[in-house]
């Protein structure tokens, strides 16, 4: 299956068309490894295998590490890595059979090294072991971390965020409760329950329009990378347009986010049991509401310098050594 069911492991699932034993090893696509660098006992090595009767039901192999084996128990260098969410390997796999010569005792047939090196082709109809990029799938959506904000001016806020993989991060601004008028979303507006225009629903909210320059946006190339996101307007309620932030006025600033893993996977050169996922891992609408929180009310500066509203000198003075 491609993507897998879960995302911290491999089953492969197999029949044979007599008795005998399949074993397997799963390599990680960016370690550049190919079929030619997994000779047979390189496959044994990695202690995954299950038998066939050669009739009935499949079998299944459940890889979970790269090799199954206990460090403590060899002399060699193991590698026990996990299988990775939202990571691509290559599945290499052969078998061998269960018979015996003629005074009973083993004398199993392998198959050759050109045959495990070759791709499978078609799953009900093998022309090989292996089977090239197959996904890890992922299964939880991106967190979002927030590292820092500030008012870089007084029509704009500057939000500081990471995410825990690839993925792309929106922001934008509410009013507050307390604010006066309901040309705006406010803070206790913002819902998930109403997708219709106009609502304040979560994600269309956040996600803002290129058409109204609210579309305030960042895209996490690598995990746990500063992202900055500037929010210099705020969008109409009725989705009609938008204003710039006002000085010295407080706002709730709201973000979400999703990862770029069914982009990444769509791309790549993939098995052919693959299967495009129905979309990205989109963060949760509490999770939006509890960053909220953290963020907490940021306020634009005031970069505008005071303004006399009265100014008036008593002329002729009232004292010969003062002026008022």
């Amino acid at each position: 299956q491609d993507p897998t069911a879960s995302h911290d492991r491999i089953v492969v699932t197999f029949a044979l068309n007599e008795p005998g034993t399949t074993y397997c090893r799963a390599s990680r696509v960016d370690s550049g490894e190919t079929a030619a660098d997994f000779p047979l006992n390189r496959i044994l090595s990695a202690s995954w295998s299950a038998t066939h009767a050669g009739v009935g039901a499949d079998a299944t192999i459940t890889i979970t590490q790269i090799e199954n084996v206990n460090p403590s128990l060899t002399t060699r260098d193991d590698d026990v890595s996990a299988i990775e969410a939202a990571k691509q390997y290559s599945i290499y796999c052969f078998a061998e059979d269960s018979a015996t010569n003629s005074n009973g005792y083993a004398r199993p047939q392998y198959m050759t090294q050109n045959y495990m090196a070759t791709d499978v082709a078609l799953a009900s109809n093998p022309a090989g072991g292996t089977t090239q990029g197959v996904w890890v799938t992922d299964s939880s959506p991106p967190s979002m971390i927030y590292v820092s904000s500030e008012a870089l001016s007084q029509d704009a806020i500057q939000l500081t965020l990471q995410l825990d993989e690839p993925g792309t991060i929106w922001c934008a601004a509410a009013d507050l409760d307390s604010a006066s008028g309901s040309t705006y979303c406010k803070q206790s507006q913002i819902q998930n329950s109403n997708t219709a225009s106009g609502t304040c629903y979560w994600e269309t909210f956040v996600k803002g329009s290129i058409a109204h320059n609210t579309a305030f946006r960042g895209d996490a190339h690598e995990a746990y990378r500063d992202i900055k996101i500037e929010v210099n307007r705020i969008w109409q309620k009725d989705e009609a347009g938008s204003v710039p932030l006002q000085h010295e006025t407080g706002y709730a600033l709201f973000c979400f986010a999703e990862d770029d893993w069914k982009i990444e996977a769509d791309a790549a050169m993939n098995s052919i049991n693959y299967v495009q996922p129905a979309g990205p891992l989109k963060v949760l609408f509490p999770t939006v509401q509890t960053f909220q929180t953290t963020v907490g009310v940021q306020t634009t500066l005031d970069e505008a310098p005071p303004s006399f509203t009265k100014l008036q000198i008593q002329d002729p003075s009232a004292a010969n050594n003062a002026i008022a």
